[in-house]
């Protein structure tokens, strides 16, 4: 809510404050996760917004669709990757995820390296064979 608030009067930033700054003309004076750390902490310091804030942040309504619909496809894919190993390595591999998923999820596609953690998956033998 504190989110809705702070910038539903703002102009939508179109990712002018995170990754595709160098393109894209600065909307905000101050860059959005300071302006939402000062609201909410009352410093200068960065916040994260999760991808929902981030998408609210920068596209107003239909960015909360596009991120959940972005996030929802991430979860899928890494479904599809885990489902190929087993069980063990699937329950172990949930909490690498879901931090890559509590990041914003554009950026952390590659800069964080969520792509790589899929190839490697990817490649990893599909089940590990008991000796007896």
């Amino acid at each position: 809510m504190m989110i809705f608030e702070d910038f539903s009067k703002m102009e939508s930033g179109m990712w002018s404050g995170s990754f595709l700054k160098m393109f894209v003309e600065r909307v905000y004076l101050e860059d959005p996760f300071i302006m939402v750390g000062q609201s909410f902490f009352g410093t200068d310091m960065r916040a994260n917004t999760n991808f929902f804030g981030d998408g609210y942040i920068n596209l107003k309504f239909p960015g909360i669709l596009l991120m959940s619909a972005v996030s929802g496809l991430t979860i899928y894919i890494s479904t599809l990757i885990f489902n190929r190993h087993d069980k063990a390595l699937r329950v172990l591999m949930l909490p690498v995820v879901m931090a890559f998923m509590n990041g914003p999820i554009q950026v952390t596609l590659l800069t964080n390296g969520l792509i790589l953690f899929w190839l490697v998956l990817l490649f990893l033998p599909h089940s590990v064979e008991k000796k007896e």
